[in-house]
């Protein structure tokens, strides 16, 4: 594998996560946690997360795997080197080049960033994440829903949209998308939040005021609606295989 150089970057836009200025959330944390558990089941071996944002992920997946984390974002990656270096490596990208060899690693993530990047980048992002995991190896990629029901009633009445977001896919796009790049889907998770409780201020309210055990397991239960409504779900989760 070839050390990436630590250097400037030019010409996107930072895909730094939009949790970082809302960390203390415990819908946020559970929500990352949540989507990263799904990664634990797959990833083995040497894992790249790419757009891996202030590093939080490391310490939820060092036990088991040698983790590699890379950004886009100067800061974002200096927060990571002083709060996580412990679990893992973190370097600063360029774009979405990759500086790493060919099956470099056994498996890879992207969790929350290729929404981020503009829609003409999104086949090189994917074909870079590609191109350094191993045949055979897992990976893991989840976006926001553009027609998550919250969302669309806040287009049509407030006329809101994220502005960190370039491109945000419906589920069934995101689908024929990963397919075409040539990954087969091994399993999709429809994760939910119709009770909005990240973006609605009565249902932080609510979850504040909740013992925390009983806080996290409603999150939780929101969180796994979308297994039997996705037409609810808020964030698409693919797990492939690169054959």
């Amino acid at each position: 594998m070839t050390e990436p150089q630590q250097k400037p970057r030019r010409g996107l836009p930072s895909v730094r996560h939009d949790f970082a200025r809302e960390k203390a959330s415990t819908y946020i944390d559970v929500l990352h946690r949540y989507r990263y558990e799904i990664v634990r089941r797959f990833a083995t071996g040497k894992h790249l997360d790419f757009g891996c944002g202030t590093g939080y992920a490391s310490r939820i997946l060092a036990d088991k795997m040698e983790y590699i984390g890379v950004d886009v974002d100067e800061e974002a990656i200096a927060t990571a080197e002083r709060e996580y270096s412990v679990y893992g490596k973190f370097f600063l990208i360029d774009g979405v080049t990759l500086p790493f060899d060919d099956d470099s690693f056994d498996c890879g993530s992207s969790i929350e960033v290729i929404e981020h990047i503009a829609k003409e980048q999104h086949e090189e992002y994917m074909r870079e994440l590609m191109r350094v995991v191993k045949k055979g190896g897992a990976i893991i990629v989840s976006t926001p829903n553009r027609n998550y029901t919250v969302k669309r009633m806040k287009r049509r009445l407030l006329g809101w949209r994220n502005p960190f977001h370039h491109f945000e896919y419906s589920t069934s796009e995101f689908l024929r998308f990963i397919e075409s790049m040539g990954i087969r889907i091994i399993e999709k998770h429809c994760i939910g939040d119709p009770l909005n409780l990240a973006g609605n201020r009565v249902s932080q309210t609510i979850t504040k005021l909740l013992p925390s055990k009983w806080d996290e397991k409603l999150i939780r239960l929101d969180l796994q609606v979308g297994r039997v409504l996705p037409g609810s779900c808020s964030v698409v989760l693919i797990v492939g295989k690169v054959d």
